[in-house]
């Protein structure tokens, strides 16, 4: 499973909302996903908890055959960390690829100062900021990198982290400035090769993961088509169990 940490460089940056967004944004693709919260201290609730159908554990697949078929393979646990934490404790969670939100020119040296103390791939992403800061500044591509697109300062954000639903479930959000800015920032965080699987991918109705997938073959699927049968001639002795397909005592 990918791990992507995302760190607010200062506080108020903005990462819990991001990582919920990202969250959304993979689940409502069908992607197996998760996110949680770390450091937040002097007893605050963490950031995700107040989010309430934010999975911190994803289902494990039923097929695993099927499941590596599956944009983004075995799936994305996304991780919100508060500014609070160090250098040395941010690198505990052993994440792939970092996001980190960066406002003002202190938050900026502070995110090039983590960035590269920090393993594999990290993209500082500007929140609110003005453009004139954001021209002045320029990266070349590389490990550390400074994403192309932006997030405005808008009232439909905030009222989304109010609200605790992505943007683009308020009303006029999809089509807003803030709610088309969010959706290239999420595909500018995962990879090319993550973002054109996505992009042949419809969405899923309502925001839900598709059920679990199975190939109808292997022995795992086997056995779970064959669970729902064998409870009903436990249940009722009288059930034919004739056509349970692979027999009495198999596996």
């Amino acid at each position: 499973m990918q791990r992507i940490g995302i760190y607010g460089a200062a506080r108020g940056l903005g990462s819990t909302l991001l990582a919920a967004h990202l969250f959304y944004f993979l689940r409502e693709h069908g992607v197996r996903c998760s996110a949680s919260s770390r450091g937040f201290r002097g007893g605050r609730p963490l950031g995700l908890a107040r989010w309430t159908d934010i999975l911190t554990t994803p289902r494990e697949p039923t097929c695993y055959q099927t499941e590596s078929r599956t944009p983004l393979g075995f799936g994305v646990h996304v991780l919100d960390l508060h500014a609070e934490l160090i250098a040395a404790e941010l690198d505990e969670n052993a994440c792939e690829s970092w996001v980190i939100l960066i406002r003002d020119e202190a938050s900026l040296q502070r995110g090039l100062q983590l960035a590269h103390g920090l393993e594999g791939c990290v993209v500082l992403v500007w929140n609110g900021t003005d453009n004139a800061l954001r021209r002045r500044v320029s990266l070349p591509c590389g490990r550390v990198r400074v994403a192309a697109a932006a997030l405005p300062k808008s009232e439909l954000l905030r009222r989304a982290g109010e609200a605790m639903a992505p943007i683009w479930r308020l009303p006029g959000g999809a089509g807003s400035t803030a709610g088309r800015a969010m959706i290239r920032v999420l595909r500018e965080l995962l990879d090319q090769r993550s973002a054109a699987a996505l992009h042949g991918v419809a969405r899923v109705i309502g925001g839900q993961p598709p059920a679990p997938t199975t190939c109808g073959h292997c022995l795992l699927c086997r056995r779970g088509q064959a669970a729902p049968r064998a409870n009903l001639r436990l249940d009722n002795p009288r059930a034919d169990t004739g056509s349970l397909g692979w027999g009495h005592g198999a596996g």
